[in-house]
């Protein structure tokens, strides 16, 4: 592991090594507060990531803790061990299960600090389990603070609101979009429907083939569904019309959103979309799922971008229809997009929040608490009530399409 000599403290900041938007944020985040003066480390480990690790999401900073070891106590305890030896200051956990088990045992010098990176039930709960012993839940809408507070029981002050952001010098608009000719539509993100909603992409380019848009789809990521994407688009005969790009790095997207002229973000459920920040930062107009509190918190509609009721592809279809009949506005679009994440949603901002929290905390005495023995970790449960697990996946999708419209989170 590569050590940085860090003047103000030493981060352990927990990730699954996976395409996410979770990762995204620990590396770029994770490479400012480096250079900001902290000493901070990735660390993996449990069930989450056993059979699922990417080392295409792994820096150099990043240890995995008994790799292959499913039994998230054993981790946990590992985890207590190694933030001793590592004389850590700062837990920064992102939801994993072996960060939240070994957190009534750490040393009681070393602060907790959850980070939420969604809006589905499943998120806040691991968010706030441990809740006595968090020093702060950072999450990144207020959307999420007012669930948390309302319908969890953290206290508000113990919410630290820090949205995304992306690096201006890379990602922009650049010089090379035409706004004439072939409508550029891309996908970026982890190819699953069951948060994504990435089957909605095939229906939408039907109805733009009916409609006589002359477009093309670049869909760029990878996951669970990615065979079943290609198959459909197949069966519709489509494929002249997509191009399937599967992961690249973020440095071999550039040029693809540079030429882009839409985002189409189908989502069932997001939180604040990493992808979302970088499409528009190079001037992509966004047609995203209209999420309260998440996908509204970043486009206006009508002015950056267009907002359609979650599910419903000739929404989508249509926005799309409109904005190839109309060039010119589609141009204005894509200036107002890039400059709202100008304005609002630079990676300075976010590492400046994220060092100020951060040093705030280690100013302040830590909580006070009488960690348990190692011996006495126990993985919570948090996996609900057990009738979900015997719910069809399309029903769970169907409620949380419906849920969406109540702004509940499900």
């Amino acid at each position: 592991m590569v050590q940085i000599a860090g003047a103000k403290g030493r981060i352990a900041w927990s990730i699954s090594p996976v395409l996410c938007g979770v990762t995204t944020a620990y590396h770029v985040v994770g490479e400012g507060l480096r250079r900001a003066g902290w000493d901070l480390v990735g660390v993996a480990g449990g069930p989450e990531i056993v059979g699922k690790a990417d080392s295409r999401f792994a820096d150099q900073f990043v240890e995995v803790l008994l790799p292959g070891c499913t039994d998230a106590r054993r981790v946990a305890a590992e985890f207590v061990r190694w933030v001793s030896d590592r004389n850590i200051d700062i837990v920064f956990s992102s939801g994993h299960i072996f960060t939240i088990a070994a957190a009534p045992a750490l040393p009681p010098h070393v602060r907790f600090v959850s980070r939420c990176p969604s809006i589905t039930r499943h998120s806040y709960a691991l968010a706030v389990a441990n809740l006595p012993t968090i020093c702060k839940v950072v999450v990144e809408t207020p959307r999420q603070q007012r669930d948390l507070v309302r319908d969890w029981g953290v206290p508000p002050e113990k919410c630290a609101i820090i949205p995304g952001g992306v690096e201006d010098e890379t990602f922009n608009p650049g010089m090379v979009r035409d706004f004439s000719g072939v409508l550029r539509i891309v996908y970026l993100g982890r190819l699953d429907d069951d948060a994504k909603g990435v089957m909605m992409l095939a229906e939408i380019a039907s109805e733009l083939t009916a409609a006589g848009v002359e477009f093309h789809f670049d869909i760029i990521g990878d996951g669970p569904d990615r065979d079943r994407l290609r198959k459909a688009f197949s069966r519709a005969r489509l494929n002249h019309y997509v191009t399937f790009r599967g992961y690249l790095t973020r440095r071999e997207t550039l040029p693809i959103l540079q030429r882009a002229h839409l985002f189409v973000l189908p989502s069932r459920y997001e939180g604040h979309s990493w992808a979302l920040l970088e499409t528009m930062a190079c001037g992509c107009v966004p047609i995203a799922s209209h999420i309260a509190g998440g996908t509204d918190f970043v486009i206006e509609h009508g002015v950056n971008g267009f907002l359609c009721r979650v599910g419903n592809a000739p929404a989508f279809s249509k926005e799309i229809v409109n904005l190839s009949a109309d060039r010119k506005r589609l141009e204005i679009l894509s200036a107002a997009a890039s400059r709202t994440i100008r304005d609002r949603f630079s990676l300075d901002r976010v590492v400046r929040d994220h060092d100020a929290l951060f040093q705030d905390i280690l100013t302040q005495e830590p909580i006070a608490y009488t960690p348990i023995p190692v011996s006495a970790i126990r993985a919570p449960n948090l996996s609900g009530p057990r009738w979900r697990q015997f719910v069809p996946q399309g029903v769970k999708n169907y409620v949380r399409t419906w849920a969406e419209r109540f702004n509940r989170s499900v």
